[in-house]
């Protein structure tokens, strides 16, 4: 039941961390023409931004790279099936993801060369796998299926013909830096997962801590080993956006509200970007600073229509931001002078 004291509240609550100053944005719709809908992932220092566009209400879905600053889009071709989906991005403009075979009989891991639109498959032809991220340098981090175990195995690539080297089993790879090193989660015997980080070239794996939870889940990493990403509570009622010290250090609780709160990247200033919800019936996209300093996006652009800005994805050293908007469209949000 709402009451005057706690609407006070909560008011109270959402006005706090805006007390410190904080850059205004400018909205690009980059959806690409003739597409119905659209989820944008990352974007690189020159602020284009790949994801995953619908070609109709039904599909197929059709992975997308933009321009520089979100001008223009191309497409990026199947694996002789119906659709592909972009997640990662480097500063050379190389894009990594997944894209169907011929019957569509599986997802395999792509990466797509900077101005292509024909996807280069990543290991065994015909085994289910995909590609999350990729270095500054093209090491790509994914996972692939293991007919031997079942079981899905994260993997890192070396060379430039992007040879897999497999992780233990159970490992979600989401980051990696120039060296080689991971970060992700890795499923526990017990149910639930556990973030992680690693050495250079994947090797060793060293657990994170957790908010008092089962699940903890890495996200997003930055040059400086800083992680960030969602942990439960000790009862399992709320996860909350978390971020680490750098090489993974401390977690601790972000500090954003909602009984929900996904942290999904961060740049190298410290800035991190994700999404909060109390129900599920409405999402809110944030920007924050790692200290705990936290703004709603709605708060600092408008967009078109009356939309809201949902989740965001990606943010670049520039500031500039990939985010969802409630009008099914991608956005780039750059900060304004």
């Amino acid at each position: 039941m709402h009451t005057p004291a706690l609407a006070a509240a909560a008011l109270l609550a959402l006005l706090a961390p805006q007390a410190q100053a904080a850059a205004r944005y400018s909205a690009l719709d980059i959806t690409p023409a003739g597409t119905v809908s659209c989820q944008p992932a990352a974007v690189n220092g020159s602020g284009q931004v790949v994801g995953t566009t619908m070609l109709s209400p039904a599909g197929p879905a059709r992975g997308f790279v933009t321009g520089p600053n979100g001008v223009g889009a191309r497409l990026v071709d199947t694996l002789g099936g119906s659709h592909s989906r972009l997640q990662g991005l480097n500063d050379r403009g190389v894009a990594v993801g997944q894209a169907s075979v011929a019957g569509d009989t599986a997802e395999q891991a792509i990466v797509v060369a900077a101005g292509a639109s024909v996807p280069t498959p990543i290991g065994q032809a015909g085994r289910s796998s995909y590609a999350t991220a990729l270095s500054a340098k093209g090491r790509v981090v994914g996972g692939a299926l293991d007919p031997t175990d079942g079981l899905y195995h994260g993997f890192l690539t070396s060379g430039s013909r992007y040879r897999p080297q497999s992780l233990a089993a159970g490992t979600t790879p989401m980051g990696v830096l120039a060296d080689g090193t991971v970060a992700g989660a890795i499923d526990q015997p017990g149910g639930g997962s556990r973030a992680f980080i690693t050495g250079p070239d994947g090797q060793g794996m060293t657990l994170l801590g957790t908010l008092g939870g089962h699940t903890t889940f890495a996200l997003g990493m930055n040059k400086s080993g800083v992680l960030v990403g969602f942990a439960g509570n000790a009862d399992g009622s709320a996860h909350h956006a978390f971020v680490t010290d750098p090489g993974g250090g401390q977690l601790r609780d972000l500090g954003v509200p909602g009984l929900f709160a996904l942290a999904q990247n961060l740049n190298s200033k410290g800035k991190v970007v994700g999404f909060y919800t109390d129900d599920w019936s409405r999402l809110y996209a944030f920007v924050a600073t790692i200290g705990g300093t936290w703004k709603t996006l709605d708060s600092l652009v408008t967009l078109p229509g009356g939309a809201t800005l949902t989740q965001a994805w990606g943010i670049n050293d520039a500031g500039q931001i990939s985010a969802s908007g409630s009008d099914g469209r991608c956005y780039l949000l750059t900060p304004l002078p």
